[in-house]
């Protein structure tokens, strides 16, 4: 087994002076953890020292947290299970490490426990106002304002059914999810070319399976076509027989250009809202063609509306305690929280972002993901590192299903 050994760790600090200031969150940034989101970016060996690497680093944190100041700040409760952020300049957190294992010793990084030690352990019984906010490294200038996604005032009731906060669907036979949360489950990676992708699309918009009226009629999206292809998958591979097991699918949908007003691309706030489709079953899914499965996926996403999310929020707002909303990729969620694996799917994706962008001055990472996936079910689709139109997705499912999936993956593309 590879060995690690930490050689430092320092606080840097933000290389000029800046705001000193308390910012409040939005509700959709309470809704999110609190914890850090372990990521892991590999690089190849740079033909410069490793002091040299470690000073491109630490120099390259304390310019950004200027423009990104709330990032050295400290989280602080102030309540109802939410959260206050206090731009203190109190600097953030730099791990100089290293490992006896190689890069191939990790095959294709899928975020197994071995390729967690990579990130830093924090000890989270640590008083909350101690810990190092997260650090992120852009040279676009932030937009830190939440007030463009508070609620009104005064608080209005919400206007729809916002179901996506309540529990999914369970097992035929069980009323919570409780034996479900005790199984094994384990991680992998899965690729996909260009081709597979463009393939995947093809067949999602063949043989359409007439949807809603209300539903835009383009063409269904790569994501639209892989998360449909990942649901009925996981069905098969989750199925003992019984066509009338219900199930659903949770996404993340970006309200920035959804709403009234538009929110800045550069809003350094979360801006994402969950979304999940209809009530399913397996036997649909499984019997239908895919664009079923997309058009279900489609009908989720399309009702987050400039009304609808206003309305979340204000549902939000109104949770004397929000902390049975929080949910989280990374570490173990409370047992009332919702639960999102067998047999529901929850589809995160990374497609849009600019993974591979982050070059210090020794070339760009030849791979970018989560160091961690917590709880069956939970999965993100990624962009591959060559850039070519390909896609990686992370997921995490029973190890008695993953097998089964994998099998139907690749055999049903």
């Amino acid at each position: 087994m590879a060995s690690l050994t930490i050689h430092s760790s320092t606080t840097v600090f933000p290389a000029h002076p800046t705001p000193i200031a308390t910012l409040s969150f939005s509700e959709s940034d309470q809704i999110k953890p609190w914890t850090h989101s372990p990521t892991v970016y590999v690089y190849r060996s740079p033909a410069v020292t490793t002091s040299a690497v470690v000073e491109s680093l630490r120099n390259s944190l304390s310019q950004m947290l200027v423009p990104y100041y709330p990032l050295a700040g400290r989280l602080h409760w102030i309540g109802g299970g939410r959260l206050e952020l206090h731009c203190c300049s109190a600097g953030a957190q730099l791990i100089e490490a290293s490992s006896t294992a190689t890069l191939d010793d990790y095959g294709d990084f899928s975020p197994t426990d071995a390729l967690r030690e990579l990130a830093p352990k924090v000890d989270y019984s640590t008083p909350i106002e101690e810990l190092p906010e997260k650090t992120v490294e852009s040279i676009v200038l932030p937009f830190h304002d939440r007030s463009v996604l508070q609620p009104q005032k005064p608080l209005r009731p919400p206007r729809f059914d916002h179901r996506e906060y309540d529990n999914p669907a369970f097992l035929l036979g069980c009323s919570d999810a409780k034996e479900e949360r005790k199984k094994e489950s384990i991680p992998t990676l899965l690729k996909l070319s260009k081709e597979q992708v463009e393939k995947l699309k093809k067949r999602a918009n063949s043989n359409i399976v007439t949807q809603l009226d209300e539903l835009p009629s383009r063409p269904y999206t790569r994501y639209e076509s892989i998360a449909g292809h990942m649901w009925v998958c996981a069905c098969k591979a989750r199925s003992t027989g019984d066509n009338s097991q219900p199930t659903m699918v949770r996404v993340a949908v970006d309200v920035r250009r959804r709403l009234g007003t538009p929110v800045p691309n550069n809003f350094t706030g979360n801006s994402t809202l969950v979304a999940v489709t209809p009530k399913c079953q397996f036997g649909d899914l499984i019997s239908q063609p895919l664009s079923y499965a997309a058009g279900k996926i489609r009908e989720g996403t399309w009702k987050i509306t400039d009304e609808y999310a206003r309305s979340a929020l204000d549902f939000l707002a109104s949770q004397e305690d929000i902390s049975w909303v929080r949910t989280s990729y990374h570490t173990k969620v409370k047992v009332e929280a919702p639960f999102w694996g067998n047999p529901n799917l929850s589809l995160g994706s990374w497609m849009s972002l600019p993974l591979y962008e982050a070059d210090f001055g020794w070339g760009k990472p030849c791979y970018v993901g989560p160091a961690t996936l917590n709880a069956d079910g939970k999965s993100f689709i990624m962009p591959a590192p060559d850039n070519d139109g390909g896609l990686i997705i992370a997921i995490r499912l029973q190890k008695k299903h993953m097998d089964d999936f994998k099998r139907h993956f690749y055999e049903d593309l």
